[in-house]
């Protein structure tokens, strides 16, 4: 057993030294992956507060794993992408969110960019309320869970092979949504045009 691997087990059997040198080995690069995902400090600071509270309260009930560090990285990003859905913040990706500048926008940028994006999360919106709820579900745990075909069927309690079957067509469904709904706008404007 590696030494994360045995500072991971003495954490789960409640050592308090563990849990300290888990906070302390793994707290700046929680930090650098939370702000590559969101532009907002305090934020992802709370995250990572939430998450290493978590884990020390749910120390008994967590397994062992083979690469801590992914799973702290996991957990933060799963963490920080249901805040984001509870807040209806904005992911900010690329070199700006690192370096923590903002772009100058004027007024009217902003205003069109928050009329685009709007709209965007509507069409997004409905495209998903166009789907069955097993497919919604299915979305939801592979996409904004993140978890594996195997874990999904465990939760939902079929096959893989339906699993993988309920997100190719789900995914397929989209596509095609989306693909009529990009159609029927442009004839909209183009009808305005004419």
């Amino acid at each position: 057993m590696s030494g994360k691997e045995a500072v991971w087990s003495d954490f789960r059997r409640g050592s308090r030294a563990a849990y300290e040198t888990l906070i302390r080995d793994y707290y700046q690069d929680l930090h650098v992956y939370g702000m590559r995902l969101l532009n907002n400090p305090d934020f992802i600071k709370d995250c990572i507060h939430d998450l290493f509270i978590h884990i020390w309260e749910r120390r008994s009930y967590l397994g062992e794993t083979d690469d801590v560090r992914l799973y702290l990285l996991k957990s933060l990003r799963n963490r920080v992408i249901k805040g984001i859905n509870r807040s209806n913040k904005w992911l900010e990706f690329g070199e700006d969110s690192v370096s923590g500048t903002d772009p100058e926008w004027s007024v009217e940028d902003k205003i069109i960019s928050t009329e685009k994006s709007q709209f965007e999360r509507q069409r997004i919106r409905a495209i998903l309320l166009g789907l069955s709820p097993r497919q919604r579900e299915v979305i939801h745990l592979r996409f904004f869970e993140g978890l594996s075909n195997e874990r999904i069927a465990g939760i939902m309690e079929i096959s893989k092979p339906a699993v993988a079957n309920l997100v190719h067509a789900a995914l397929g469904s989209m596509r095609l949504t989306w693909h009529s709904s990009v159609i029927s706008v442009l004839l909209f404007i183009g009808s305005l045009l004419c």
